[in-house]
C-alpha cells in the first residue's frame, strides 16, 4: 500500500472532520436552525429523510419538495456540546432513533411528527451509532470512550418495548474499540460493527462473534511504525448476504455468512456507505459522492463536493448527502443494471 496514499487519506479525513465542525452554515429559517450535518436517514416509505447536526438539531425534510418540515432539539438545554452522530428510522417509520453526545452520551427515541422525546436509553460514553433490527423489536447502540488504540467501546442491544438490555459487548478484546457504525442483516440474524482495524459480525441469537473481518494495517517500516486502517462504515446489501466495509483506503465486499472477501475497490477513506435497493450499486462519501458498480468495481459516477455522509432513498432514485453547511444535497444516481453479482476477490 502506498505511503503517499495513506498520508493523503489521513489528510482528507482531517479536512472533512474540521469542515464538519467549522464549515459555514446555511439557513432554513434562521442561521441557528442549521449546523453541519453529521448523519442522514431516510424514512422507510421514502417520503421524508432526517438529518442530524452539530448543536443537537434534527431536521425532518420533505423528500418531494426538499424543504424542511420540522427542526427540533434532541436534548433542549444541551445544544452547545451536543452532536447527533447517528440516526435510524424504525421499520414502521413511526419512531426516529438518535445517537448523541449528551454528557456521557445517550440513545434517544423521538417522534418524527412532533420532535417529542419518547424514550432515553443510557449510553454512559460517547454515543456514535444506532441501528434498528429489521422487525423493529430491538435497537443496537454503539459508543466509544478515549482515542485510537487506547479507546474502549461497547455495543448494547435493547428490547425497545421494555427498555431492557438484552446484550452488551464491552471492548471484546478490542473488537469494539472506536465504534463508528452498526448495521443489521436483512433477516436480523447478524449484526455488523465497524471499529478500529476491523469489522465484526455477531450472531444475534447467541451474541457470539461469527467473523472478524480484518482490514490490514499499513507498515511504515522506515519509521518503525504501523498505520492503522480504522473501519469507518458497514452496510449490508438489501438482499442481506453481502456486507460492504470501508477503511482508510479501500471498500471491501464480503459474504457476511461465510466471511469470504468477494471484492475490493480502491477509495480513499470512505466515511459512509449505502447500497441501492437492488444491491447492484454502492454509494460512498468522501470529498464528494461516489457511485460504484458492485459487480465490476467500476466507478460509475462521481459528484464532487465536501461530503461525509450518504444515504440512498428506498426507491433508489435519490441519494442524500450532507452538502454544504447545514443543507443536505440530493443527487440522482445512474440507472442500475437489472442484476449484478460481485467479482470474486483474487
Amino acid at each position: 500500500m502506498c505511503l503517499h496514499k495513506k498520508i493523503i487519506g489521513c489528510v482528507i479525513v482531517l479536512v472533512v472532520l474540521i469542515a464538519g465542525e467549522f464549515w459555514p452554515a446555511h439557513t432554513v429559517s434562521s442561521q441557528e436552525d442549521q449546523r453541519p450535518i453529521r448523519s442522514i436517514a431516510w424514512k422507510p416509505d421514502g417520503t421524508e429523510f432526517a438529518t442530524g447536526h452539530t448543536g443537537g438539531k434534527v431536521t425532518i425534510w420533505d423528500a418531494a419538495t426538499r424543504q424542511p418540515r420540522l427542526t427540533f432539539d434532541v436534548a433542549p438545554g444541551h445544544t452547545q456540546a451536543l452532536v447527533v452522530f447517528s440516526l435510524d428510522w424504525s421499520p414502521d417509520g413511526g419512531t426516529l432513533a438518535a445517537a448523541a453526545s449528551l454528557g456521557g452520551g445517550s440513545v434517544r427515541l423521538l417522534d418524527p411528527a412532533t420532535g417529542a422525546l419518547l424514550a432515553t436509553f443510557d449510553a454512559e460514553t460517547l454515543s456514535t451509532a444506532v441501528a434498528w433490527s429489521p422487525d423493529g423489536s430491538l435497537l443496537a447502540g454503539g459508543a466509544s470512550r478515549g482515542l485510537g488504540s487506547i479507546s474502549e467501546g461497547w455495543v448494547r442491544v435493547w428490547d425497545v418495548a421494555t427498555g431492557q438490555v438484552v446484550a452488551e459487548i464491552v471492548n471484546g478484546g478490542g473488537d469494539t474499540s472506536n465504534v463508528s457504525d452498526l448495521a443489521w442483516s436483512a433477516d436480523g440474524s447478524r449484526l455488523a460493527c465497524a471499529s478500529l482495524n476491523w469489522a465484526v459480525i455477531w450472531d444475534t441469537a447467541t451474541w457470539e462473534t461469527v467473523f472478524t473481518l480484518e482490514h490490514p494495517a499499513t507498515r511504515l517500516d522506515h519509521l518503525g511504525l504501523e498505520a492503522t486502517n480504522s473501519v469507518s462504515a458497514v452496510a449490508w446489501s438489501p438482499q442481506g448476504s453481502r456486507l460492504a466495509t470501508g477503511d482508510g483506503d479501500t471498500i471491501r465486499i464480503w459474504d457476511g455468512f461465510s466471511g469470504e472477501l468477494l471484492a475490493t475497490f480502491d477509495n480513499i477513506s470512505p466515511r459512509s456507505l449505502a447500497w441501492n435497493p437492488s444491491g447492484t450499486q454502492l454509494a460512498s462519501a468522501i470529498l464528494g459522492v461516489q457511485i460504484w458498480d458492485v459487480a465490476t468495481g467500476q466507478l460509475l459516477e462521481e459528484f464532487p463536493g465536501l461530503a461525509g455522509v450518504v444515504a440512498w432513498s428506498p426507491d433508489g432514485t435519490q441519494i442524500a448527502y450532507d452538502g454544504d453547511g447545514g443543507m443536505p444535497g440530493i443527487v440522482t444516481p445512474p440507472t442500475p443494471a437489472p442484476t449484478s453479482t460481485p467479482t470474486p476477490h483474487r
